[in-house]
């Protein structure tokens, strides 16, 4: 017995594995890593405008990276204007001077019916603004028409990516509010189809990660830019792991490297190694990676820039090498069934509840988890504590226990049960249990009713209250001797 009490009392208080309270839709199980790529139609390929990408010369992946921008008649720096009345890049071709852009050509391609859709939003040309004040609602509809008209396949939608950029220029305030407008927006439609990022670029701060925030209900992801620096992704990470949500390595390529005109193995052990080696020392959070096979040079907004050249099936070596790590188990494509180890299709909409102790559709163990997680040493003291008060006729007749005050004043961490007061009336007893219930549940940090016990071995011990033959009464019954 007290073994078994201990055990109990270390499950409550003690650690437990990160790896499976990481609370986040659409993440596969631990220890498994979702692979990606992107980032234009030409190099990821496998359309029908398009055949001669990654998609089509090294394999498919589990999902497929893309970029479109809320940006209307905003004019870029290379001289390309953005659509009006219209996402750009979503439902036709079209083309900022980073190579040919349409997320339907993917949608529309029979190869690639088994991939999830990683979805990244632009704001640029502080069109930020222009969403959280409603002027491009008309966009955040055109968005929910395109997921709800693609529901067989799920969504990483990355809202405002690389909020930190400093070519982006997004002001933190109007950030939040659209970021929080473009969710809220598919959450009205009751999708269930999607979930949401939050990500950085390489070098985000901590301080940069809190600022621009929208909530953590509002998302179920991390993410950051990976280019090969020593410190790339550490606040993303961290930021992660005190939030407990799964991470995304959204963009990751060997910058400034030229696959067709250097030493692949030097290219290989220099910068594949330490990414790979990145991702095995992060293993407890990070569950999808998306590689950037692209040839950046050719692009007029790289060019010159020394992004390089960093397409895999450009160089024999590199590609062989990768095809090696993709055949290890825990690297999840196309052929590994992602849907089904996503939990998609989900039955349930997304929600600002989602991924948290309080969504339904969760595991109950993943719930539990998160729970925990979120309790400090006084509410969970407070989980093993019971309060009875005997003085039944002294609180009956002051009343207060109709109150929910009464229990904020003696349970003010919540309760694990509260004793039984037998002589109230089937009315008092409902007013009783209205106001416990209504502090516990609706007034507490974090919600957790409390258990109201009384004796019923023959019966509901309450007055008015009906009475049976106990059990053992009956079986006597059964034998005349």
């Amino acid at each position: 017995m007290k073994t078994l009490l201990f055990t109990l009392v270390l499950a409550f208080f003690g650690s437990h594995s990160y790896a499976d309270s990481l609370l986040g839709r659409f993440s596969p199980p631990p220890g498994k890593i979702l692979v990606f790529a992107g980032q234009d139609n030409e190099s990821v390929g496998g359309t029908s405008g398009y055949r001669d990408g990654y998609v089509d010369n090294v394999g498919v992946p589990a999902g497929i990276t893309h970029y479109v921008y809320f940006a209307e008649g905003w004019t870029n720096n290379f001289n390309r204007t953005f659509a009006y009345g219209e996402i750009d890049g979503l439902n036709q071709e079209t083309e900022w001077a980073a190579g040919p852009m349409n997320q339907k050509a993917y949608l529309d391609s029979p190869i690639l019916d088994r991939c999830i859709m990683h979805l990244s939003i632009s704001m640029e040309g502080n069109s930020e603004d222009k969403v959280a004040d409603g002027s491009y609602d008309h966009l955040i509809d055109e968005l929910v028409d395109f997921v709800r008209n693609n529901s067989d396949h799920p969504f990483l939608i990355r809202i405002g990516y690389e909020f930190d950029g400093n070519w982006n220029g997004y002001d933190p305030e109007n950030f939040k509010i659209a970021f929080r407008r473009i969710v809220d927006g598919l959450q009205d439609a009751e999708l269930t189809n999607f979930s949401i990022v939050y990500a950085s670029s390489s070098g985000a701060k901590h301080e940069q990660f809190v600022e621009y925030d929208p909530g953590t209900q509002y998302y179920d992801w991390v993410g950051y830019s990976w280019w090969g620096g020593d410190s790339d992704g550490e606040a993303a990470l961290a930021y992660a792991r005190k939030v407990k949500k799964p991470v995304f390595i959204a963009e990751a390529t060997p910058r400034g490297r030229f696959f067709d005109k250097e030493n692949s193995k030097d290219i290989w052990n220099s910068w594949f190694v330490k990414f790979f080696n990145h991702i095995e020392q992060n293993r407890d959070v990070v569950r999808a990676m998306s590689y950037i096979n692209a040839d950046w040079d050719s692009q007029d907004m790289w060019k010159g820039e020394g992004w390089g050249q960093t397409r895999l099936e450009t160089a024999p070596f590199l590609k062989s090498k990768w095809l090696e790590k993709m055949a290890e188990e825990h690297f999840i494509n196309a052929v590994d069934k992602p849907f089904e180890l996503i939990g998609f299709p989900s039955a349930e909409p997304r929600s600002l509840l989602s991924g948290s102790y309080k969504d339904p559709s969760m595991p109950t163990k993943k719930r539990v988890d998160d729970l925990i997680s979120r309790m400090t040493l006084e509410e969970k003291i407070a989980q093993l504590v019971g309060w009875w008060d005997p003085n039944e006729e002294k609180l009956r007749k002051e009343g207060k226990i109709y109150d929910p005050f009464f229990y904020a004043k003696n349970c003010p961490h919540g309760i694990g049960q509260l004793g039984p007061l037998h002589n109230l009336t089937v009315e008092e007893d409902i007013r009783q249990y209205k106001a416990v219930q209504e502090y516990f549940r609706n007034r507490t940090r974090l919600g957790i009713p409390a258990i109201q016990h009384d004796e019923a071995a023959h019966g509901f011990m309450r007055f008015e209250a009906n009475s049976f033959p106990s059990p053992i009464g009956l079986s006597c019954t059964w034998n005349p001797e």
